[in-house]
């Protein structure tokens, strides 16, 4: 088992660890992973009665749950624009309902849960060149006008320092049903309600193998469990498990720092509105304040399966804010770390039934916190017969990701390689 990477979030969250599972077991369902995916659907099958067993290889909210940037977005990686001109304007409205469904019950479940969360309003994604910010203008005229969201607005140029004050922006979409918090929190939060609904959690339980069948057999190093539906919830780490399902997402490994607490009206005067941040472009920047003023900077992206030395991270990373905010060219970086995240070929996620009782969900590309908290529910209706909604993503499959990290990794340089000529070009 492997401790909680060295992050602000894991610093400032305490939970007791939960033993590993040993000997035999039988359930309704194993669910393999307790992420955001993996929790929910043990709250979410607990509360429908089921029994349920967590194996968890490392610790609660070890991987992109307790690492990422806490930003709780409606919509998907793919735009609306381009679902709707791929899957047609109906099955595109579906699936943006969908998304406003889960950052619904991420509010909710932080609110019955996780009231230590630090839950906060608003999000501004913001354009770097005015090509983005007319790209934003269609995305909000479809979710706005055609669709009825009334939670969202095109911010100009000379509103922006209102919402966030750098020089690098031309406009935004600002959203305030959207929000921010503390993941790791929301994790515990929610693996203490699904122990509460009954179900079991064990840490330093990683499944080395699950046998199809009904039931379904898991091996751990020290257990058995027989279990008539499997849910599995990795994400990114599941490729040695189900290598095959595997090659529809791309691990991707990202960058966080905190920066130690910033004075109030330093604070207050980077980011006026209180909103987590994050640029369209393709290797984007996002970023927001913890309740105790620390700026959580996120950005940079890696094909090596191997993370750089924290130094080196650290001074990248800065070099970014501080393009974003020169006045933190002095600030004092506190934590640094780095974590994977899934994506995939069609930038929505990846659901799909493996056979008829082992279900997947996965490759949140970045909007994992939303997505994957309702992945759980979705996967509970599915498990229990109402498998409408579920079915709805599990039509849409990505491509296979051939090459996997060589190609993806040429991809990747060609992408920083146009980007950097943008910014040039201006």
């Amino acid at each position: 088992m492997r401790d909680h990477a060295a992050s602000y979030y894991a610093a400032s969250s305490q939970a007791a660890p939960r033993p590993p599972l040993e000997g035999d077991a039988d359930v309704d369902v194993c669910v393999v992973g307790a992420g955001f995916t993996g929790l929910s659907s043990a709250l979410h099958l607990s509360l429908r009665g089921y029994r349920v067993t967590v194996l968890e290889a490392n610790r609660i909210g070890w991987g992109a749950s307790g690492r990422n940037g806490g930003q709780i977005l409606p919509g998907f990686a793919a735009s609306l624009v381009d679902l709707a001109a791929r899957h047609g304007e109906e099955n595109a409205r579906r699936l943006w309902e969908l998304s406003c469904e889960a950052v619904a019950l991420v509010r909710a479940l932080a609110a019955s849960h996780a009231a230590d969360c630090e839950l906060a309003d608003g999000f501004a994604y913001v354009a770097t060149r005015p090509a983005q910010l007319r790209h934003a203008r269609a995305e909000w005229a479809l979710m706005a006008e055609r669709w009825g969201y009334r939670h969202a607005r095109i911010v100009e140029a000379g509103e922006l320092p209102a919402i966030v004050d750098s020089r690098c922006y031309v406009g935004a979409l600002y959203d305030t049903f959207a929000g921010h918090f503390h993941p790791l929190r929301f994790a515990h939060g929610l693996a203490r309600a699904a122990e509460a609904a009954g179900a079991r959690i064990y840490e330093a339980a990683a499944v080395l193998a699950c046998q199809p069948g009904e039931p379904a057999l898991l091996l751990t190093d020290r257990a058995r469990v027989r279990a008539t539906h499997v849910v599995f919830a990795g994400n990114a780490y599941l490729g040695r498990l189900l290598p095959l399902a595997s090659q529809r997402v791309l691990p991707i490994r990202t960058f966080v720092l905190a920066t130690t607490p910033l004075p109030p009206e330093l604070s207050r005067r980077l980011i006026p509105s209180g909103a987590c941040i994050a640029d369209m472009d393709t290797i984007l920047d996002y970023y927001r304040l913890s309740a105790d003023r620390r700026l959580i900077f996120g950005g940079r992206v890696s094909m090596s399966g191997r993370p750089p030395p924290p130094q080196r991270s650290a001074a990248l990373l800065r070099r970014r804010m501080v393009r974003v905010f020169p006045v933190l060219a002095d600030a004092e970086i506190a934590y640094v770390w780095d974590g994977l995240v899934a994506l995939t070929g069609h930038r929505l996620p990846h659901f799909t039934r493996l056979d008829r009782n082992r279900y997947l969900a996965a490759g949140y590309c970045g909007h994992g916190v939303a997505l994957a908290t309702l992945a759980g529910k979705l996967i509970a209706e599915a498990v229990a017969g109402e498998a409408g909604r579920f079915d709805i993503l599990a039509r849409m499959k990505p491509p296979p990701v051939h090459g996997g990290r060589t190609v993806a990794a040429g991809l990747l340089w060609l992408a920083t390689v146009r980007q950097r000529l943008l910014e040039l070009l201006g």
